[in-house]
């Protein structure tokens, strides 16, 4: 007898049903398996990358330290790709960055794996990238890693690491493989803070004597400072202090570029331009010809004050006098007594000698006419 219930019928198309099922929801399984599979991959990436390329910047500032005297590292997003930096050699930085990232992903003798997965172990380095074999995925697929330099207008750096790797799929091992390129960005600029105590500056030294303040007090030396921020400037004392220095016994000259007196007064001198406060300190900064001077951050002019000794006023003289008497006698002029003036010791010329007078008459002599 043959059912009419309606649910009997419906169980074998359930089962088809289910049947046509099971591979479709076992391939999106699988796909949601190789998703997650691959972006482990990609962060693992990317924190190394992150990590490596910090490690590069700091070294890159330690060994170049007049390029990137007084900058600081820091992870950024964006850098001007169309400007790179061939001058500056990053080849240690690159080491650097290259052996932590074999800390984070690599197996070797030094290092153990962070995790189980993706171990990889690194081989040679290359000219212009370097290498990590993944020994743990199918296939062993390469993580390269390759570095480079730039720079904006604003004299900042961007140190960047680029690390890819192809991974393969764990359940659809079928379909190609999965590109997973990362990018690490490290901002190489010039720490602020540094700023607030550098030059360029005027220093005003007293040379012995003192500068004044208009409060009453006193100094030997003033500076005129942050010249790039005080357009237009005059190279003269700052406020707050007279701007003729005194010394006891001296009177007050000029300003010189040197201590003797001898270099030019550049004192009053106008700057209105970012040039023109450039040129004063190539031309008047002693320092301007050191390798990697930058005027911002190492220039100093120093003026030195330029004195005069006061003569202290001397009371007149009288020449000393010596008479001359005959003694009975008389001198050319039939008198008898002549005089002359002689000059002191210390008036007289090396072998000068002042003679006596002699009378031409009668000379003198005991109990004679």
């Amino acid at each position: 007898m043959v059912s009419m219930n309606p649910l009997n019928n419906s169980r074998g198309q359930v089962a088809v049903l289910y049947a046509l099922l099971v591979p479709v929801l076992l391939f999106l399984g699988g796909v949601g398996l190789d998703l997650g599979w691959y972006y482990l991959n990609v962060s693992r990436l990317q924190n190394s990358a992150d990590a490596a390329v910090l490690v590069g910047a700091d070294k890159l500032i330690e060994i170049h330290t007049q390029a990137f005297e007084n900058y600081k590292v820091a992870l950024v997003d964006k850098f001007p790709a169309n400007n790179p930096v061939s001058d500056i050699d990053i080849s240690v930085g690159n080491v650097e960055a290259f052996d932590y990232a074999k800390k984070n992903l690599a197996y070797n003798s030094d290092y153990a794996p962070p995790s189980l997965f993706s171990v990889a172990y690194a081989e040679d380095d290359t000219t212009n990238f370097y290498t990590l074999t993944d020994s743990y995925t199918r296939g062993n697929p390469t993580i390269t890693m390759r570095p480079s330099l730039y720079k904006d207008d604003d004299n900042n750096y961007y140190y960047v690491l680029h690390l890819t790797e192809n991974i393969h799929h764990l359940f659809i091992g079928f379909l190609g493989d999965m590109q997973a390129p990362v990018v690490a960005v490290a901002k190489i600029s010039k720490d602020a803070t540094s700023d607030s105590d550098v030059v360029p500056k005027v220093v005003f030294d007293a040379n012995g004597g003192q500068i004044n303040k208009s409060d009453g007090g006193a100094t030997s030396t003033a500076e005129l400072g942050e010249l790039d921020k005080k357009f237009p400037v005059t190279i003269k004392l700052p406020d707050g202090y007279e701007q003729i220095p005194t010394r006891e016994g001296y009177r007050f000259d000029r300003w010189s570029l040197t201590q003797d007196g001898s270099g030019k007064d550049v004192y009053g001198t106008d700057i209105y331009t970012e040039d023109d406060l450039k040129k004063f300190f190539e031309t008047y900064d002693p320092n301007s010809g050191n390798a990697g001077y930058n005027y911002k951050k190492d220039g100093v002019v120093t003026l030195y004050a330029v004195w005069v000794k006061i003569q202290e006023e001397k009371p007149d003289k009288k020449q000393p006098k010596v008479i001359f008497d005959a003694n009975g006698g008389k001198y050319s002029d039939d008198k008898t007594t002549a005089s002359k003036d002689f000059k002191a010791a210390s008036e007289m010329e090396d072998g000068e000698v002042s003679e006596p007078l002699t009378p031409s008459k009668g000379v003198p002599t005991n109990g004679s006419k």
